[in-house]
């Protein structure tokens, strides 16, 4: 295979990428050369579990609310499969290393389980946002795209990734138009009593991002009943996929 041409770059990972599917393994773009005057001149795409087996530090937030470390393993083991092709004068790309052994072990079965292999196509999206604005739940939406498609093991995305496109477009639809009719609401209820306190906060893109809000009762009720307050998060309970959390206290009435 050395001396195979390459008219561009994305050509040749698309091609890696195709024949790391069917040996089910994962790619990345691994790193790239430069000549002495800066110009580039080798690319390098590798095995997704390339680099050396080391722990991952996390921070984490006790019950206490103290942060501390925690160190995750990650999933790397030093692989040196890789592939890499070099640039010359004619702007052709060519092929001039190719390290096929792995050291680790590869499932056919779990080729579609690579993040790099996983993709929604147009055609899926756009039935998942159809069936998700008629009420549909994704999980059968998933099941159709299955059958659809001859079984699960031949689609090249999970359930989750389903989830998570219909997570992103239900954000997107809460548009101005929303957060004008919030902003009425609170303003209102400021003048109406002053003790009414509320924040918004927006992303760079100008969307909603988080609200908080806290009326009159439940602040002086704060004040004299404020030993244990609970706070409860409820993730993914309306069409927006948006989580909510309140506080939540009680009173001498158990109320």
């Amino acid at each position: 295979m050395s001396g195979m041409e390459f008219d561009s770059i994305e050509e040749a990972f698309s091609r890696y990428k195709a024949f790391a599917f069917q040996c089910s393994f994962g790619v990345m773009r691994s790193g790239r050369r430069f000549t002495l005057d800066g110009d580039l001149k080798a690319i390098i795409f590798a095995c997704s579990k390339e680099g050396k087996l080391r722990k991952k530090k996390d921070e984490t937030t006790t019950i206490t609310g103290v942060s501390q470390a925690r160190y995750k393993p990650t999933c790397k083991t030093n692989c040196k499969a890789r592939m890499q092709i070099r640039t010359f004068s004619d702007g052709k790309w060519v092929l001039d290393l190719l390290v096929l052994e792995h050291n680790h072990e590869v499932d056919p079965k779990l080729s579609r389980f690579h993040i790099c292999h996983r993709a929604l196509t147009a055609h899926v999206m756009k039935q998942l946002a159809i069936n998700d604005a008629a009420g549909l739940p994704p999980c059968k939406t998933f099941d159709a795209l299955a059958y659809e498609g001859g079984g699960y093991n031949n689609l090249p995305y999970t359930e989750q990734d389903c989830w998570n496109y219909l997570q992103k477009v239900r954000r997107l639809q809460l548009g101005e138009g929303y957060i004008e009719a919030l902003l009425q609401y609170f303003s209102k209820q400021h003048e109406l009593n002053a003790c009414f306190f509320y924040r918004i906060d927006l992303d760079e893109e100008g969307k909603l991002k988080n609200v908080f809000w806290a009326d009159a009762r439940c602040r002086a009720a704060y004040q004299y009943f404020r030993n244990v307050v609970l706070f409860a998060t409820t993730y993914l309970t309306n069409r927006y996929a948006m989580p909510f959390a309140p506080f939540i206290g009680v009173n001498h009435h158990g109320q």
